[in-house]
C-alpha cells in the first residue's frame, strides 16, 4: 500500500480578528513542560466521508474559535515560549492510496521514523498538521498532529470536536478560554 500527496497548503481561520501589533498566549508552567512534544492521532472513516473542500471549510472555521491551533510556537522576549496569535493556519496533505481500506489491516504496526521528519520540521512553522488520505473505496483516514503546549488531550477533543461540526454546519459550542495563567 503506497500513499500518494496530491497537495499541501495552509488552511487559515475562516475569521480573523484585527489587533494592532502581536498578539501572544504566555505558555503556562505545564505548557514549558510539553512544549516540545507533538502529539499525533488516526481516525478512520467508511465511506461516504465529507469532501476536502468540505473538511477544509469547516477546519477554517474551527480556527477562527481556536487561533491558537492557527498559531505559531514562538520565544516571546519578556514572557519566554508563547503562542503567537498570527492566524498562519494548519498545515493540510491531502493524500490517496489506489486500495480499498480494510480497516483490520489499517491498524497493523508497520511504524516508519523517516516519515515523521518532515512533520517535525514542519511542527516548528505550524501548530497543527493534518493529513486526509482517501482511499479507493471512499474511506477517509485524517491524521491530526499537534503540538502538545497549545493544545493538550481535552483541548484537542473540543477542538476535534468543534471541527466535526462546523464540517456540518452546526455551531461548535463554547469557545475555548485562553487565560489559563490566570489559572495557575
Amino acid at each position: 500500500m503506497e500513499v500518494h500527496v496530491l497537495s499541501s497548503k495552509l488552511v487559515k481561520p475562516a475569521s480573523t480578528k484585527q489587533v494592532d501589533g502581536p498578539e501572544y498566549i504566555p505558555l503556562s508552567v505545564f505548557d514549558k513542560v510539553t512544549d516540545q512534544m507533538q502529539m499525533a492521532m488516526i481516525y478512520a472513516f467508511a465511506a461516504p466521508a465529507p469532501t476536502t473542500a468540505a473538511l477544509e471549510k469547516g477546519l477554517a472555521v474551527a480556527l477562527s474559535e481556536y487561533r491558537a491551533l492557527a498559531g505559531q510556537l514562538v520565544r516571546n522576549r519578556s514572557e519566554g515560549p508563547a503562542v503567537l496569535l498570527n492566524d498562519r493556519g494548519a498545515r493540510v496533505v491531502e493524500a490517496c492510496v489506489d486500495a480499498d481500506a480494510d480497516m483490520a489491516d489499517v491498524a497493523l504496526p508497520n511504524p516508519k521514523p523517516e516519515l515523521l521528519t518532515d512533520l517535525e520540521e514542519e511542527a516548528i512553522k505550524v501548530v497543527v498538521v493534518v493529513q486526509l488520505t482517501r482511499f479507493s473505496c471512499g474511506s477517509l483516514v485524517v491524521g491530526f498532529s499537534r503540538s502538545h503546549a497549545v493544545a493538550d488531550g481535552r483541548a484537542t477533543s473540543n477542538f476535534l470536536v468543534a471541527w466535526g461540526r462546523a464540517t456540518r454546519g452546526l455551531t461548535m459550542g463554547l469557545a475555548p478560554m485562553y487565560n489559563h495563567l490566570d489559572l495557575f
